[in-house]
């Protein structure tokens, strides 16, 4: 007689992640801030996120948002129809808006750069596959005493 077996099998499956990364540079001292967050504030003031110490940088210079997709978008301000004082650079050009590159030069005021990365992040996981019926050759079905 032949006996079956369910054999239970996981599939590999990648998936692509994005990290967004914001380097800071502020008066020769660098700061990694990860942009994990859907909006996040960037300034010198007590209430935001991403705090840059520095008299050249607004109390609120500037929001983030983190999109579903991946991508973040760039508003100098308070993200409410209110600009920075000292208003904001991307890769030298002043902005309002915009979306974030990887590799896009932000400048905060007069004297504070800023980098922006992207980082792809593979992940596996272990997915259960549909079971298989498999045959269990020569394998008795009854025990035999010993």
């Amino acid at each position: 007689m032949l006996a079956t077996t369910q054999i239970s099998a996981q599939r590999s499956t990648r998936t692509e992640s994005v990290r967004s990364i914001l380097y800071v540079n502020a008066a020769g001292t660098e700061k990694t801030f990860l942009i994990d967050q859907a909006q996040q504030t960037v300034g010198r003031g007590i209430q935001c996120e991403i705090r840059i110490n520095h008299p050249q940088v607004s109390r609120i210079q500037a929001v983030l948002e983190l999109h579903t997709d991946g991508r973040v978008k760039l508003i100098d301000g308070d993200g409410k129809g209110h600009p920075s004082t000292n208003g904001t650079a991307v890769n030298g050009r002043r902005v309002e808006e915009c979306w974030l590159e990887s590799g896009a030069e932000i400048q905060f005021g007069k004297e504070v750069m800023a980098r922006f990365h992207q980082l792809n992040v593979g992940r596996t996981t272990a997915r259960p596959q549909e079971p298989m019926l498999a045959p269990m050759e020569d394998v008795p079905t009854e025990l035999s005493s010993y």
